[in-house]
């Protein structure tokens, strides 16, 4: 499989290329990446997403197709596009293609998804 260049750090949630800060721009496309991470390779429907990060309102459906637009755009630069893993609607990072260290359950704190 290919070699991701991303490394993600669980606690507190933060992103690496090599031994810089990696940043998606934008707060929300961070967030979304954090709770994909958080579900460990497990797939999110856009209705779970939107309830994680607006409290389930439908009218961020088209907020939400910007931020998975924006987290391609921004992986596809650093070359690591291929961590993204789509199917019918439902999107999931390969937690094998890419470096992590602590536990990703610990991200949920953090952003106080629980």
């Amino acid at each position: 499989s290919l070699k991701c260049p991303l490394r993600v750090q669980c606690s507190p949630f933060a992103l690496f290329v090599g031994d810089k800060p990696f940043d998606f721009g934008r707060g929300r496309t961070i967030e979304l990446f954090a709770y994909l991470i958080y579900k460990e390779g497990g797939f999110c429907t856009n209705g779970e997403l939107l309830g994680i990060l607006w409290g389930g309102d439908p009218d961020k459906q088209g907020y939400l197709r910007q931020l998975v637009l924006d987290l391609q755009k921004c992986l596809r630069e650093i070359g690591a596009e291929h961590i993204i893993v789509k199917k019918y609607g439902k999107i999931g990072v390969d937690m094998k293609a890419i470096q992590y260290e602590g536990e990703p359950a610990k991200i949920a704190e953090e952003y106080c998804w629980i």
